[in-house]
């Protein structure tokens, strides 16, 4: 399974229309017959941006885009940052959706070694 990555340091409102933009030109555009995983790696800290994130799925008719798999560049800052208000995304975090740049960086060095 190959991973295409974007890096967005925040989530504005024309980043949501930009994501969709990308991926409907990833799909598009797909020329290999593996799978792609979409993971965005990120530093918001608004959980209500944060949350419209991960749970978005593409939609035919309306466009959309989905992560399969979204890091934050420090998962357990946003938890402490947020107290309570982080349970609104810990389902995610909980399905492993959502996990911290060292997680990503853990993956990659998996798949392609320390070099």
């Amino acid at each position: 399974m190959d991973v295409i990555a974007t890096a967005k340091w925040s989530m504005r409102q024309d980043r949501e229309t930009q994501f969709q933009s990308e991926y409907y030109s990833f799909q598009k555009n797909l020329t290999q017959n593996t799978e792609l995983t979409y993971a965005l790696i990120t530093n918001e800290f608004d959980i209500a941006r944060l949350k419209n994130v991960v749970k978005a799925e593409p939609d035919r008719d309306r466009g959309g885009y989905i992560f399969h798999n979204v890091y934050h560049i420090c998962l357990p800052l946003l938890r402490e940052t947020h107290g309570d208000r982080f349970k609104e995304i810990e389902p995610w975090v909980g399905t492993g959706k959502l996990q911290s740049l060292n997680d990503f960086l853990v993956e990659m060095r998996g798949r392609f070694g320390e070099q």
